[in-house]
């Protein structure tokens, strides 16, 4: 399951927006938990429709098991086919809102608390203090001009940040380097709990 949007902006277009709105200094080690929930918004807004369309298809799944194990043991007894396949549709439905309240509980909890006690967080957020964005001093007219930065991206468009002043890129940048190590951990947290949920609805019906 991949929680990276379809659709790319500008790189950096979401960063400098919300900078020119905002008062960041830039230097200090931790992005402010505002900007970082501003940029959590968004990435979870499209994070939701993901996880949907993903679960959907495990009930679906789920929903076809339980249905065939139920008829599977009830092969003398074809008249109540048509009830069992109608218990378990409404077992489903009812398991569907049930997790449907779980993943809204998860995604409020990442939208307002920005936190993770997983050092691997801190060690590779310090990995990526020493990259920078080089945005050549020439461009030619009508080109597109791509430049690679490595954990960050391959052939990045930058033609549109030439004219972005240097300190408002380098903010942005910086936003950009903490958001994509802190969304690798909102990613798994959210893929781990998404799947428990599941197991413990599961589980509960079973009990």
């Amino acid at each position: 399951m991949s929680l990276k949007p379809a659709e790319k902006k500008l790189f950096l277009q979401d960063e400098i927006e919300l900078l020119k709105d905002r008062n960041w200094p830039g230097s200090a080690k931790y992005v402010p938990a505002t900007i970082m929930n501003a940029l959590l918004s968004k990435k979870l807004a499209y994070a939701y429709g993901v996880i949907e369309e993903s679960i959907s298809n495990i009930w679906d799944y789920i929903e076809y098991v339980i249905v065939n194990v139920l008829l599977d043991h009830c092969q003398d007894c074809k008249q109540l086919h048509p009830y069992l396949q109608n218990v378990a549709t409404r077992l489903i439905e009812d398991l569907k809102i049930d997790f449907q309240k779980k993943l809204h509980e998860l995604l409020e909890l990442e939208k307002n608390f920005v936190f993770t006690c997983n050092e691997e967080y801190e060690r590779q957020l310090e990995g990526m203090k020493s990259l920078k964005l080089v945005i050549p001093k020439e461009l030619s007219a009508g080109g597109k001009h791509l430049v690679s930065v490595e954990g960050v991206g391959d052939e990045i468009c930058v033609d549109h940040l030439v004219l972005v002043a240097p300190e408002l890129l380098k903010k942005a940048f910086d936003l950009k380097k903490h958001m994509k190590i802190y969304w690798k951990f909102v990613v798994e947290r959210l893929v781990d709990n998404c799947a428990l949920s599941i197991f413990a609805l599961i589980n509960d019906v079973g009990a």
